[in-house]
């Protein structure tokens, strides 16, 4: 994928978490959520409070907050923008 669509694509990712985070209800959907094994939910779990800056700041056996749609949308951008900018420096 072109370089110049990932980042629009992060920028889409960066709006729709702000949408998200101004409706009432934040549960990420199940249908997208069930593209992960367990396993990788609680990776996933994990991944996303080590960025908020509260690793280990979770109970391992609840998976809270990869069901809030605008923090899960946000993670997945910034990851993408991490990997942008890896391409770039090539």
């Amino acid at each position: 994928m072109n370089i110049k669509y990932k980042k629009m694509i992060v920028q889409l990712l960066k709006k729709a978490s702000e949408e998200f985070g101004d409706k009432g209800c934040n549960d990420t959907p199940d249908e997208i959520l069930n593209i992960l094994s367990q396993e990788e939910k609680e990776e996933l779990n994990d991944n996303m409070h080590t960025w908020e800056d509260a690793p280990g700041d979770h109970d391992k056996d609840n998976l809270d907050i990869i069901y809030d749609d605008w923090i899960l949308t946000d993670f997945l951008g910034d990851l993408l923008a991490k990997e942008i900018e890896q391409e770039e420096l090539k």
